[in-house]
């Protein structure tokens, strides 16, 4: 059984780094880029494009060239962003990676213009999901349940 978390990332531990929807811009505005940037866990001008940041608590997954760029990016790029992901916490085991994706409404949808129940999708189709990766108990449901239908 796969580790979720519930509510909100408040704070994280020395080994745990949050993981959000990025651009491959520096601009960190919006969503959840704001709360990791809110937080120190990134910096507000850092350059965040499948990268960890400078002070490793965060990591900026790009689903989107730039802010107000809704699908910008095609579901075959976000996986392969996702791919790029997924290797980098293969290679960091002792690193916990929380996706701050949710459940709210598995039709609404993100900043990169795509709706939960996509990102779902994407997260499952782009390979062998790491151990080390903790979603979010309502989007990892949704998943599972997608899941039971493909």
């Amino acid at each position: 059984m796969r580790e979720t978390y519930s509510g909100f990332i408040k704070k994280l531990e020395d080994n745990e780094v949050f993981v959000f929807g990025s651009n491959d811009k520096c601009v960190q505005g919006g969503g959840a880029a704001l709360i990791a940037s809110k937080n120190d866990w990134c910096g507000r001008r850092e350059f965040m494009g499948n990268r960890l940041s400078d002070c490793g608590k965060a990591y900026g997954l790009v689903t989107v060239e730039g802010p107000g760029q809704p699908f910008s990016l095609t579901p075959e790029e976000i996986c392969s962003n996702i791919s790029k992901f997924y290797y980098f916490a293969e290679k960091n085991p002792s690193l916990r990676f929380f996706i701050a994706y949710t459940n709210e409404d598995p039709q609404q949808t993100s900043l990169n213009g795509y709706r939960t129940i996509d990102m779902c999708v994407f997260f499952m189709q782009c390979g062998k999901i790491p151990d080390n990766i903790v979603f979010e108990d309502k989007f990892y449901e949704l998943m599972l349940e997608i899941g039971k239908n493909i």
